[in-house]
């Protein structure tokens, strides 16, 4: 009998082209969701924003416990109608909700604001509002002394803006270095011109905490004093201390000119 059986070929494995997995890099941050982007359309919302966001901004921009009210239009103006924004201002003020209209400038911009003028602001900084009784208010004094120390603590930031010491650390050493040889200031840095070169790298409430706890690992110290020029017109871009009044300066020990 010829034979019928098939000579069968050996099975050989081969493995299935698995694409490498792709490694993403994760933000250094996340957003923070106690701030909204979201538009305010009611009146109610609005006086749950504004002490918040006028906290916040006072923090960041380092004017004590008050913010001009023209800073404050400037920052909503994405997320509230202006003719809005100046009617629901008057009627918060007259509801107690923790802070006052004033026309009582803090004292930074005091000294370096001439005639209610801004050099760095991108509006007119007296454009206030006028009240039911026909006074021009120019200032939001912040009373709720909660919002005020809840803004030390909580920072509207971007994704991937760093919040951590040890990355700042990293970023502003050699960014510091850097302005100082660049702007032959022997050791003696303007603060603003780290922050304008720290970019958008660091939200304006971190970058104060976070050069405050530099300061208190020994990096190097920070000096108010008397202002003028230049740093005198970027006095709000400085850094308040937890106690005293606010830096405009970096003196960098010896170790790190």
């Amino acid at each position: 009998k010829s034979s019928t059986q098939k000579t069968v070929e050996p099975e050989v494995k081969t493995k299935p082209n698995v694409e490498p997995k792709k490694t993403e890099s994760k933000p250094k941050s996340k957003a923070n969701p106690f701030y909204s982007d979201e538009p305010i359309k009611d009146y109610e919302t609005f006086k749950k924003e504004i002490v918040k966001e006028s906290a916040r901004v006072a923090f960041e921009k380092n004017t004590e416990d008050s913010v001009s009210i023209a800073q404050m239009r400037h920052e909503l103006r994405d997320r509230v109608n202006p003719k809005d924004f100046d009617k629901w201002i008057v009627e918060a003020h007259g509801d107690d909700i923790g802070f006052e209209l004033t026309s009582e400038a803090p004292s930074i911009e005091k000294q370096r604001t001439k005639e209610g003028k801004d050099p760095n602001a991108p509006f007119d900084i007296s454009d206030g509002v006028t009240n039911a009784m026909g006074s021009k208010k120019t200032y939001i004094s912040i009373q709720d002394k909660d919002s005020v120390e809840k803004a030390k603590k909580e920072f509207k930031r971007k994704p991937g803006q760093i919040s951590d010491p040890k990355d700042f650390e990293k970023e502003v050493m050699p960014i510091l270095d850097a302005v100082n040889k660049k702007g032959n200031h022997e050791g003696l840095v303007p603060i603003y011109e780290i922050r304008d070169a720290m970019g958008d790298k660091v939200s304006r409430g971190d970058f104060n905490n976070l050069m405050n706890e530099m300061v208190g690992k020994g990096m190097f110290e920070m000096l108010g004093g008397e202002i003028r020029g230049e740093v005198l017109d970027r006095g709000a871009d400085g850094v308040k201390p937890p106690t005293g009044n606010s830096r405009f300066y970096v003196k960098m020990n010896s170790k790190n000119k």
